[in-house]
């Protein structure tokens, strides 16, 4: 698994595990200062590249856009990070 596909997945993760659906919603900092083992702008770029995918939506603000997952997507969304959530689970 390349570098990029396992920040993608730590990004999904984070704001899944958080509940980051639908009307909540963060901004781009906070995941930054969560995931802050990578650079910011290495999770800026993977960002984008999952917006392009659909499956994390900007909602507009007035200081910056925050990202939320589409909540249409959320069976691809768990299939994505199934391995996640079977580790947390598995304690």
């Amino acid at each position: 698994m390349n570098e990029n596909h396992k920040l993608q997945k730590e990004i999904v993760f984070s704001l899944y595990r958080r509940g980051y659906f639908g009307k909540k919603h963060t901004p781009i900092n906070n995941l930054c200062k969560r995931l802050s083992h990578y650079s910011c702008k290495e999770i800026r770029r993977e960002i984008k590249n999952l917006i392009k995918r659909e499956i994390i939506l900007p909602k507009p603000t007035a200081h910056n856009p925050d990202i939320r997952l589409n909540v249409r997507m959320k069976k691809e969304i768990e299939f994505f990070i199934k391995d996640r959530i079977e580790e947390l689970y598995d304690f």
